[in-house]
């Protein structure tokens, strides 16, 4: 993988270069050969300007289209990875709490998470409703040679959703646990008939995919017992997600019968769900310290145990997309505002270089309106060929980086590209109008010196 990557960077650089390198010959090639065009008005005049220009600064305008593909990429690719965390946040905390706990391997003891959190001094009920929850492993999905999603493409002969080609579906809970989760979020319970099994599935990327696998058919076996889907959909509304984490987003649990869910002898964790009864302030409050009193009451007994408030994980993705918000905002502006200022200097040069030259079109009898759009018709370019090659560039670019962001379970980009995109084009677009505005002055001048002189 990384010696394709240093390929295609050497690749995407040397062309780029090679692009600028043979513009000019071939844009004076291109025009000449459209007599109609190229003899009319100041199109000559404003071709060979543009021709000449590339050529002494096609060095430059490589590396400024490079700096805007990466400042594009880098502004864009934030701003999409932050709303992708925030919608995951968003999803990831249905409850007020959750407190978790999974075994230690060599504990024999079930854990009875209700009754130590009582020990540790909170009462459940004074702080809100709550359910548990019991998720067990699935030992033949996790030594299987082939993973529920790999079967799932076999059956249905639908490739792998990208990123998930190692995904294991091995967690399963009780249909009694499940509903008493929904119940908890006010959501309707949901009936399963014996010999069937449901499956969760909130990833947007992946739902198409098990979906169609679900209308094959696709079964299960649990411990010697084989399971039916009880329907071809998968349900992805807040009840799948089992508690509150900064992931949230789940590509498969099942729901089997609670006979069946009892017989898994491996568990994996047990979880309760709280929803507070009072303020989220007393809520937290009194949930504060249990963690490490449950660490320290169940010292090897667990190998983990947690206490997630939506309050806490809303924070750290808040924190997290703030900064990635201001890294990629950062870095975009300061490599825009750079490449544009390069640009605007080269432009100016340039006016004040070529002003003799505008001064004898003025005195060979060229309207304002002629000389004027020439000029209009340069800075433009200037500005927009490093931007339509590095937008290409990008472009390129943000189709595998779509597919990266996909795999966190969210499918929309679209909205945070156009903002970043938005963002760009005004600092861009404003140099743009601001460095015409300023040459067109120094045109002006050298113009209306000659007027005045005749």
């Amino acid at each position: 993988m990384q010696n394709g990557f240093l390929i295609t960077t050497g690749m995407v650089v040397a062309g780029t270069f090679a692009f600028f390198y043979g513009l000019a010959g071939a844009l004076t090639a291109l025009l000449t050969h459209l007599r109609g065009f190229y003899w009319r008005d100041l199109h000559m005049f404003t071709t060979r300007q543009i021709a000449s220009r590339v050529n002494t600064t096609a060095l430059s305008m490589g590396v400024i289209a490079l700096i805007l593909f990466f400042a594009m990429t880098a502004m864009t690719t934030g701003m999409s990875i932050c709303g992708a965390i925030n919608s995951v946040t968003r999803q990831g905390i249905p409850y007020s709490a959750s407190i978790s706990a999974a075994p230690a391997d060599d504990s024999a003891d079930p854990i009875d998470l209700e009754a130590e959190v009582a020990k540790a001094g909170v009462d459940l009920s004074k702080v809100g409703r709550h359910a548990s929850m019991r998720v067990a492993l699935i030992e033949s999905e996790l030594r299987g040679d082939t993973s529920a999603y790999q079967r799932m493409s076999q059956l249905t002969g639908e490739s792998v959703p990208k990123g998930y080609e190692h995904v294991v579906l091995c967690e399963a809970v009780g249909i009694s646990d499940y509903n008493a989760v929904r119940g908890l979020l006010g959501l309707e319970p949901v009936s399963l008939e014996d010999g069937h099994y449901l499956t969760l599935c909130n990833m947007d990327n992946a739902k198409g995919f098990v979906n169609k696998a679900l209308e094959e058919g696709f079964t299960l076996d649990v411990g010697g017992v084989t399971l039916s889907p009880a329907r071809t959909t998968v349900i992805d509304d807040a009840s799948a997600v089992l508690q509150d984490s900064a992931g949230g987003l789940t590509p498969g649990t099942y729901v089997v019968p609670d006979d069946v869910a009892k017989s898994i002898p491996t568990e994996y964790c047990t979880i309760i769900n709280i929803m507070y009864k009072g303020s989220t302030e007393e809520g937290d409050a009194a949930l504060k310290g249990l963690e490490a009193t449950l660490a320290s009451n169940l010292d090897g007994r667990v190998a983990m145990v947690g206490v997630q408030t939506a309050t806490d994980v809303l924070a750290d993705g808040t924190s997290t997309t703030g900064l990635i918000s201001y890294m990629a905002i950062y870095i975009g502006f300061v490599l825009v505002i750079a490449c544009a200022a390069i640009l605007a200097i080269q432009q100016l040069s340039a006016a004040s270089d070529a002003s003799a030259s505008y001064r004898t079109l003025s005195e060979l009898g060229c309207s304002e309106r002629l000389i004027f759009g020439s000029l209009r018709t340069q800075v433009a370019m200037a500005f927009v060929l490093p931007l339509i090659v590095g937008m290409a560039h990008s472009l390129c670019a943000l189709g595998a980086i779509n597919e990266l962001v996909s795999v966190l379970g969210y499918s929309d980009m679209i909205g945070n590209m156009t903002l970043g995109l938005a963002l760009f084009a005004l600092v861009y677009g404003g140099y743009l109008a601001l460095t015409y505005r300023m040459a067109h002055g120094i045109v002006r001048s050298a113009v209306r010196t000659t007027r005045r002189a005749l």
